[in-house]
């Protein structure tokens, strides 16, 4: 059997989706926003649990420090193993601008500080 999750990101069509075989795991939906789905992922075959967080980030500067404080409010009570994977509309390195401007030092903050936390 396969499980989904989906969230869409307010009026347009994109979002994110986390889906799962049910027959080797449990998933708990834990919370979901407009940008975020945290599932709680328990492994039936090892009988060991962590949790999962598919992300869209925000591309508009304006909103980015409220998603990016909810997130940084969640890293001192997940005790778990934690994935969190998706689109953070964010740079880690210079390096990772392709064509256009070269990013500003803002680019950087919000990754390189999730990055610290965890």
């Amino acid at each position: 059997m396969i499980g989904l999750c989906h969230q869409t990101k307010g009026r347009t069509e994109s979002g994110i989706a986390v889906l799962w075989i049910s027959d080797h795991m449990h998933v708990s939906i834990l919370a979901t926003d407009e940008r975020a789905i945290h599932v709680l992922v328990h492994d039936i075959s090892l009988g060991k649990s962590s949790m999962l967080s598919g992300i869209y980030g925000l591309a508009q500067k304006n909103n980015k420090k409220i998603f990016w404080d909810k997130l940084f409010d969640m890293c001192p009570v997940v005790d778990l193993t934690w994935c969190i994977l998706g689109d953070f509309n964010e740079l880690l390195t210079p390096q990772d601008e392709q064509g256009g401007l070269a990013p500003k030092n803002d680019r950087f903050y919000f990754l390189t500080q999730l990055l610290t936390v965890l």
